[in-house]
């Protein structure tokens, strides 16, 4: 069977798989491909023949199970489960994260003020295209809410102030301000509340969010993922309680919602349960793992063969925690002699000139930076063992430097654990670096 799975990018990526494999195999079939280790991270999404929103892929069961159509089935590769930037370790990883955080930016899944989406446009601009070109400029992933000749102006601003930022640290710089936004990673699913008004209920790395859409957009509820007491699915209609502050007294409260299908509850029921066992546990549950149910002839067969899997379908789909996800992909690399990748500014200094480039170059960035390298300077010349002395005296034949003092009580060189056979007085000719600092005129 031919599986066409569209990628973040929005091209596509042909696989063959067996018509009665897993999910998991289609996905480490994907992943494979393009290089990533990380694949914990990501899903599958369908979509069912009569519409609606995309679903995800329960890689634990059987493809044919949930997808229903001949051949080629049509699939998409997105982020499932959204992490800070400083957790993903692979390259190939992050430029996922950054190309599927940009197809929510221009579907409007973010849920930013106009000044912070012009913020990101501008980010999105710089990285794909550089510098701003008065003359070859254009802007084509731009979210269509907001999509205006006030707004284009805006992108246009924050655009020309990023000039000089490299394209990845760019994407990079995107990719942070994104994680920062309340919405990040998010899910959103259309409801009702109990007094019957259109309400959106988001599911996240953090917790779960409800909000209003008329007349605005607002945050009415934040649900921690910890404060969750229990979470409960009647059909159409779901339900969470947590423990709520009244009178300076801990109550349970529950918050009900009607969604607009069985589906659509049952799909938040599982991303509710998912979410909590990847980000809030520090393993899976044995039973969030082994969770099931049985279609009709499935029950039958369980009657007469207790152990059997026929008919058997896992309700959730969550096989590690981010904290499993991340020791096993040091694991792997250190395994493999590869090299963890590191946020595209090399240094600290590097980072707050890029800073500066970014706002503009202003007065108060530059003496932050110069601030930096002073301290950078000042702490070279301190005894790294005392941190209080200006360094005076050399080991022989390593080089290494310490203060008179300390030199005087070590037997071998702390810095490299060479043998010291003698030591030397240095006199260093440089002027008091900072009123802190205690290193002197020679």
């Amino acid at each position: 069977m031919i599986v066409l799975v569209k990628k973040p990018d929005q091209s596509i990526c042909e696989i063959e798989v067996n018509p009665k494999s897993l999910g998991q195999e289609c996905l480490d079939q994907v992943c494979q491909k393009l290089g990533t280790i990380e694949s914990d991270y990501f899903g599958l999404q369908f979509t069912r023949k009569n519409g609606g929103d995309p679903m995800w892929l329960n890689l634990r069961n059987p493809i044919n199970s949930q997808v229903t159509g001949s051949s080629p089935l049509r699939l998409q590769l997105r982020v499932k489960f959204h992490v800070q930037p400083h957790l993903v370790q692979q390259e190939v990883t992050r430029r996922l994260f950054f190309q599927d955080l940009k197809l929510d930016l221009v579907n409007g899944k973010l849920i930013a003020s106009v000044k912070e989406t012009a913020r990101l446009a501008a980010l999105l601009a710089q990285a794909e295209q550089g510098n701003y070109n008065p003359h070859s400029q254009h802007y084509a992933s731009l979210p269509d809410t907001c999509c205006n000749d006030d707004f284009i102006t805006q992108v246009m601003a924050e655009h020309i102030r990023l000039r000089g930022m490299k394209q990845s640290q760019a994407e990079h710089k995107f990719f942070q301000e994104v994680a920062a936004l309340e919405s990040y990673g998010v899910e959103l699913y259309d409801a009702k509340d109990t007094n019957g008004r259109s309400v959106l209920f988001g599911v996240g790395p953090h917790g779960i969010h409800l909000y209003s859409t008329e007349p605005k957009m607002e945050c009415l509820e934040r649900i921690g993922l910890d404060l969750m007491l229990k979470e409960s699915l009647n059909g159409k209609c779901f339900s969470v309680t947590y423990p709520h502050e009244v009178n300076g007294e801990l109550s349970p409260v529950t918050t009900s919602v009607k969604l607009q299908s069985k589906e659509a509850a049952e799909a938040l029921y599982r991303a509710i349960t998912e979410k909590h066992e990847f980000f809030i546990c520090d393993t899976v549950q044995k039973e969030i793992r082994s969770e099931c149910v049985r279609d009709f002839k499935g029950t039958l067969a369980s009657i007469f063969t207790e152990n059997t899997e026929y008919g058997k379908k896992f309700m959730f789909d969550v096989q590690r925690t981010w904290k499993e996800v991340y020791d096993h992909t040091r694991r792997t690399l250190h395994r493999a002699g590869a090299t963890v990748t590191k946020s595209p500014f090399t240094d600290p200094a590097e980072q707050e000139e890029a800073a500066c480039a970014m706002t503009g170059v202003d007065e108060e960035s530059s003496v932050k930076v110069l601030q930096n390298k002073l301290e950078t300077i000042t702490n070279g010349f301190t005894c790294k063992v005392c941190m209080a002395t200006r360094l005076d005296t050399a080991f022989f034949p390593c080089g290494h430097l310490l203060c008179g003092a300390c030199a005087e009580q070590v037997e071998v060189c702390p810095h490299c654990r060479g043998p010291i056979q003698q030591r030397l007085r240095i006199f260093l000719s440089i002027e008091s670096l900072s009123d802190e600092c205690p290193i002197q005129v020679e």
